[in-house]
Parts: structure tokens; C-alpha cells; sequence
């Protein structure tokens, strides 16, 4: 193609938490590459983290300005997410991009998106879970987007059902996850032992969740270690935080030195991958966290916590007036998908196969059982393998998610069919 005839392209993408900026990342660095090929000349801006910005994105604002999780957090930080939110619905208007892509977020990214202007095609990359709840706003999302990218693959049909077109491209965890690593290379990676017993804790991403969750992780494998006897096989805990969220190691302290003096070795990564293959079984923060757990074959615990506030907004809103009686693991969603009944999925009698203790439910004492029941329980053991082959299965296809809607996107701006 000519210079001359080389087209423009000014891409907007809002990506406000750190999971979005990897999977925003992943996806502009395949729509550069497609976009280069077709004679387009990208130009990304927006918000995102590091990893964007890695891959040329110009940067309005950080994701983790807005990382806040619950209704206590978000009260916390209101004024500061609406100045943000106001000055980024103005550049927006005034830069007038051609393309629009949010990923995820929805509480930030759909008010952002009254302010889309009808000229600029957008996209919604991880819309919101209205199948839980808030099912009217799909009439906004019709009128908004040309097009959902959903990343399970019970909510295409969902939305197809009621008029929305979307579609199921992949999940972006099957780009990032070394799915081919085995669980002697993982070993090998971290210089464990191959006989010894490791339980990997992932207490989550957000300070919050790492303040309600690590130190009854904590707990809840050093009571399941001392009433197993598992400490006298060379033992191991792995504990999986960002970068950034290391210096919680110093105010475990105290649960850390009661572990170690036990026998059991404790060792702190960045990168969750390899842990999950690695370990043997693990207590997991819910969220996509336990979708990495069922695809890396770790047996697995979920857990969470959050404040007083926001646990009775979800009992009232969720619950009572939603009525969503589903499971919250989005492992076990996946897994409890039944194509011939689309919607079983959200059904109270889907089944649980792993293990959901959230709220008050979660305990030192009903998570340490839980582990002890998925290992030594063989129909537990059994469901759960199971289940996370059904759950790869159903994720897996044959070319990379981000090319595929990479490949969409260009096309759709080249003047073809999305």
C-alpha cells in the first residue's frame, strides 16, 4: 500500500485493572502487528498499566488509580474516580477516536461509554456479567457496541439469546498461561523437591483482598499441616503477589515464623503460573485466579472475604433482589455449562465441585477441612480432575484469542465484517 493511502487509526482502550492491562496488552500487541500488515497506522491511547503502556499505548491515566474492589472502597475513593472519570470523558470528546475498546471494568467503563461518540466503532472486551445480575442493561450495550467479546463460552449464547451480538474467541488466559509446562518443570523452576507437599496461596491482587485474605490463608494451611502430619514431608507454601505487594511479608511475621519452625518451608512469587502447576493443592481468592487454578491442574479451595458493607449489598442486591443463586467460583461456572441447557449454569442446584467458602463461611478451620476433604476424598478427587479438563476443554481453541480478535477487529475497520 502507498503512503500516501495508509489510513489512520486512533484506538481508545480502558483497561482499570491490572488483569485488563494484561489482557489489553496482549490484544494490541496482535492488533499492531495485524493493523501494520493491513496499511493502518495505529495510534493507542487511554488507561491501562505498565504492560500497556510496554506495548505503545499512550497513557491518560494508571489502572491502579482505580483499583478498588467493594462498596466500602469505592465510597473511600468516589470523588477521586469521578474527577478521573470527568477528565477522561473529556479528552475522550476532544480526541474522537476511531475505535473503542473496554476491557472489563464495568462500573468505571460503562459510564465512560456514554460519552463514545457514534462515530467511533466500539467494542466491549469482558463485558459485564449481567447474567448474575442487572440483566437491563442490555439494551445500553446494544445501543452502544457493535460488538461483545466475551471470554467464557456460555455467554455468547446468553447474549445471543436476547439479541446481543457477541462472540467467543477465547479466553485471554489460554495466551498468558504456559499451559504446556509440566509439573517436574515447574518444580524444577522454583527448586523444589519433587516429593515434597506444596500448597499454593493465592490471596488475591488488590490490597484489600491481600489484608482480608493472607493472614487466614495463613492460618488455615498451618492448621491443615499440623492435624495432617504433611510438615514431616518436606512441606512447602507458596504464596503468589504482584509486584508491588511484597511488603505484606513483613506484617505476617508472626504466622510465617510459627510455620517455619515447623518444618514447612514458605517461599513468595511473583507469577502464578508455575505455583499452580507446581503445587499439589490450593487455597484460592475468588476471581479469575481460579480459572488459572482448574487450566494449570491445581485441586483447589475458593475463598472470599470482603467488608460488612459491601456483604450486604451483595446478599441484597445479588441475592435478594437479582436472585442469583449460581456459583461464584468462575471455575465452577465453567465447569457446570451444559450446552443442551444454556442457562443451568446459573441455577442454585449447579453444582459446586470446587469448594466455595465466601463470607462468613470462610473459616480457619472450614478451609483446612475443605483441603483435607478434596485430597484425601476420592470422589472429591475425582470430580475435581474432572472438572479440570471439562473446564480446559471448554476454554481451549485452536489459534491464540488475541489473534483471532485481533483478526475481527482489523477487519471490521478495513471495512469488512466484524
Amino acid at each position: 500500500m502507498a503512503p500516501d493511502s495508509i489510513q489512520k487509526i486512533r484506538l481508545f482502550i480502558s483497561a482499570t485493572e491490572a488483569s485488563a492491562d494484561l489482557h489489553g496488552a496482549q490484544l494490541l500487541k496482535e492488533v499492531k502487528k495485524k493493523a501494520k500488515s493491513a496499511g493502518l497506522d495505529l495510534q493507542a491511547a487511554g488507561i491501562g498499566g505498565s504492560l500497556l503502556e510496554a506495548e505503545g499505548m499512550s497513557l491518560w491515566r494508571r489502572s491502579t488509580e482505580l483499583a478498588v474492589m467493594g462498596l466500602g472502597e469505592v465510597l473511600a475513593k468516589v470523588f477521586k474516580i469521578r474527577r478521573i472519570l470527568k477528565e477522561t470523558e473529556e479528552r475522550l470528546l476532544h480526541w474522537n477516536p476511531d475505535a473503542v475498546i473496554l476491557i472489563d471494568g464495568p462500573d468505571f467503563n460503562l459510564r465512560l461509554a456514554k460519552k463514545i461518540q457514534p462515530s467511533a466503532k466500539a467494542y466491549y472486551l469482558i463485558p459485564p456479567k449481567i447474567w448474575v445480575w442487572r440483566e437491563g442493561r442490555l439494551g445500553f450495550l446494544r445501543k452502544i457496541f457493535r460488538k461483545l467479546f466475551v471470554i467464557f463460552p456460555f455467554e455468547s449464547r446468553f447474549y445471543s439469546d436476547r439479541g446481543m451480538q457477541a462472540e467467543y474467541l477465547g479466553n485471554p488466559l489460554i495466551d498468558e498461561l504456559p499451559m504446556s509446562l509440566s509439573k517436574a518443570e515447574a518444580r524444577q523452576q522454583i527448586g523444589i523437591a519433587p516429593g515434597a507437599f506444596v500448597i499454593c496461596l493465592m490471596p488475591g491482587s488488590r490490597n484489600s483482598e491481600i489484608q482480608r485474605h493472607g493472614e487466614l490463608f495463613f492460618q488455615a494451611a498451618h492448621r491443615f499441616f499440623m492435624t495432617k502430619g504433611y510438615e514431616k514431608k518436606g512441606a512447602e507454601i507458596l504464596v503468589v503477589l504482584l509486584p508491588g505487594s511484597q511488603d505484606w511479608q513483613k506484617k505476617w511475621t508472626t504466622e510465617i515464623e510459627s510455620l517455619e519452625s515447623s518444618g514447612i518451608r514458605i517461599r513468595f512469587l511473583d507469577r502464578s503460573a508455575a505455583a499452580l502447576r507446581a503445587a499439589d493443592v490450593g487455597i484460592i481468592k475468588s476471581g479469575t485466579s481460579t480459572l488459572e487454578a482448574a487450566l494449570m491442574g491445581c485441586p483447589h479451595v475458593v475463598v472470599y472475604r470482603v467488608n460488612r458493607l459491601t456483604q450486604l449489598a451483595y446478599r441484597i442486591m445479588i441475592q435478594f433482589l437479582a436472585g442469583y443463586r449460581g456459583p461464584v467460583a468462575l471455575a465452577n461456572l465453567v465447569a457446570a455449562w451444559d450446552p443442551s441447557h444454556p442457562d443451568s449454569f446459573r441455577s442454585k442446584d449447579a453444582p459446586r465441585v470446587f469448594p466455595e467458602l465466601l463470607l462468613d463461611d470462610a473459616t480457619v478451620e472450614t478451609i483446612s477441612d475443605a483441603v483435607s476433604e478434596i485430597l484425601v476424598n476420592p470422589e472429591q478427587v475425582s470430580k475435581q480432575a474432572e472438572a479440570m479438563k471439562k473446564v480446559a476443554r471448554d476454554l481451549g481453541v485452536e489459534k491464540s484469542p488475541s489473534q483471532r480478535i485481533a483478526d475481527a477487529l482489523v477487519l471490521d475497520w478495513t471495512g469488512g465484517s466484524a
